[in-house]
């Protein structure tokens, strides 16, 4: 009976979410990617999920270590709710976001309880020194992340998050058409399997229509997105969350989580601890800004897709908080 009342309310927190998410302060036409309810397919999903695999990495700067802000906060964030709610995580990096992933995780806490690996193996893209300072050498070091291979067979749900993915012709390309293949390893292929019949599941977080999971959405890439027929990824994933900002697409997949827990468990002790938080987004941030990795599109430091953290994605990140704690202690 209790479930019966909650599940409602929680489909309505969910449906709020995927809303919010959809702010669109860079005027990028998101909302015109967005696929209605897949925020909630997704939570379910990968709640299901015993063992899921992240990956993410948008290499769009002209410099080493070619990275920008948008993303790794958002799989880190995945990481850890997903931590809380005992899950196994393995993170898919390929070799310039090995570095990236490793910094992140290890500033989240992360670094014993997430697997991080070279993937796809067989890749032979070297992966180029990241000029660090003292404290997030000693991090990195802390920190090693495996590169060899994984028994894929443990996946049950695969998300891409901020993934670059490939376009039409095969190539990746930033949002101003730049051709920046030379520095992905595309996992494409691995994604189309994972969304196959026969697949484990996939999902794919982005904000621009390059990212994998938009080819589920490639006629209005195409249509709406300006380049897209040049940028749009070809690569579907079965469910897509589009965002104003990629990491707050991972964080309203978060929120959704704690829903969807508090929805199966009927508790609420516990449920608060699966989201993000400020602290946490600024550690991120921080940490990453202090290897080279900058906002793409001002290469600003504080600052994600131009907008800035202690501003925007806080109040963000307040939002979808409140939003989960009216439900659960209504």
């Amino acid at each position: 009976l209790v479930n019966a009342m909650v599940t409602p309310l929680v489909r309505r927190g969910i449906q709020q979410i995927e809303q919010l998410v959809l702010r669109d302060p860079g005027g990028r036409g998101v909302r015109a990617l967005a696929v209605s309810g897949d925020l909630d397919l997704a939570a379910r999903d990968i709640y299901r999920a015993r063992t899921v695999g992240i990956s993410t990495g948008f290499p769009c700067l002209t410099t080493h270590p070619y990275h920008e802000t948008d993303g790794p906060p958002g799989a880190t964030a995945l990481a850890r709710a997903l931590t809380v709610l005992k899950r196994d995580v393995i993170i898919l990096a390929d070799a310039t976001t090995l570095p990236v992933m490793t910094i992140a995780l290890a500033v989240g806490g992360l670094s014993n309880s997430c697997t991080i690996v070279h993937y796809p193996p067989e890749s032979t893209t070297p992966s180029s020194p990241i000029t660090v300072d003292d404290g997030a050498r000693e991090m990195i070091e802390s920190a090693q992340p495996g590169e060899g291979a994984f028994d894929v067979a443990r996946l049950e749900h695969v998300v891409a998050i901020e993934r670059s993915g490939r376009g039409v012709d095969g190539k990746h390309y930033s949002m101003t058409g730049r051709d920046i293949s030379e520095h992905v390893e595309s996992i494409d292929d691995f994604i189309l399997a994972c969304s196959a019949p026969t697949g484990c599941g996939s999902t794919g977080i982005g904000d621009g229509g390059n990212e994998v999971g938009m080819g589920k959405v490639l006629c209005n890439v195409r249509e709406k997105i300006p380049l897209g027929d040049t940028i749009g990824c070809t690569t579907h994933t079965n469910n897509l969350i589009a965002a104003g900002v990629s990491n707050w697409g991972a964080y309203g997949l978060v929120a959704a989580l704690a829903l969807v827990h508090y929805e199966k468990t009927g508790r609420r002790e516990g449920v608060l601890e699966i989201l993000h938080t400020n602290q946490r987004e600024l550690e991120i941030v921080e940490a990453l800004n202090s290897i080279g990795v900058v906002c793409g599109r001002t290469q600003a430091k504080g600052v994600v897709d131009g907008l800035e953290v202690e501003k925007d994605h806080f109040e963000m990140i307040d939002e979808l908080s409140t939003i989960v704690q009216g439900l659960v202690h209504s």
